[in-house]
């Protein structure tokens, strides 16, 4: 087994030294923070399943295996319960969005190779911003024709702005089509529980 994985890393091997600086587009799916959870939880629904996270990342290589760079992520869910009943009860719902800037240390593997395995760890800052929402029928009986239910009001009920110290560390996984493009992918602890995208290099 551990001679044919050292075949295949010696079938990839390159010519070029590593870029020393890495730009990275990524797209995350589920966002797995203490501080996400608990600010969702405050407003009574749990954490959700699925959220739009975004992600742009800077890496400066210091040599063949240590790199410190810069990652940005921006994390989205719109929530309600409406279902199939929306014209007819009222509920309540949640948006919340949130920024994370986190400096970096990334420690790779291997050298001269299109496949890059590595793990790092961050630290550094979040904020977050969420709105406790209640959708309730409008009063006005004009808006309901007389015999259709009427339409739901969205009412904020609460709103939040929260920020404090982040931290996150993962493994990863790159694979380079050529000297300066390839993908990604990439799992930790207190990040998304699953990160991919593409990385291009100079």
């Amino acid at each position: 087994m551990l001679s044919c994985f050292s075949l295949a890393i010696h079938a990839q091997e390159k010519t070029t030294k590593r870029n020393k600086h890495s730009i990275i587009l990524g797209y995350g799916y589920q966002l797995n923070t203490k501080w996400w959870r608990s600010e969702i939880e405050k407003m009574n629904f749990n954490s959700p399943k699925s959220t739009n996270d975004l992600y742009v990342k800077y890496e400066y290589a210091l040599n063949k295996h240590m790199g410190i760079g810069l990652d940005l992520g921006f994390m989205k869910v719109d929530k309600d319960e409406f279902g199939i009943f929306a014209p007819l009860f009222e509920t309540y719902a949640y948006t919340a969005k949130a920024f994370r800037i986190l400096p970096s240390i990334n420690y790779h593997f291997l050298n001269y190779t299109k496949l890059d395995p590595y793990i790092n760890f961050e630290a550094g800052f979040y904020a977050m911003k969420t709105e406790h929402l209640y959708y309730s029928h409008d009063p006005n009986p004009l808006n309901s024709l007389g015999f259709l239910p009427a339409p739901l009001v969205r009412n904020v009920v609460k709103k939040s702005n929260t920020s404090g110290v982040d931290f996150s560390a993962g493994i990863g996984m790159r694979y380079l089509f050529s000297k300066n493009l390839g993908i990604f992918c990439e799992t930790g602890i207190n990040k998304s529980i699953f990160q991919t995208g593409i990385i291009a290099g100079f």
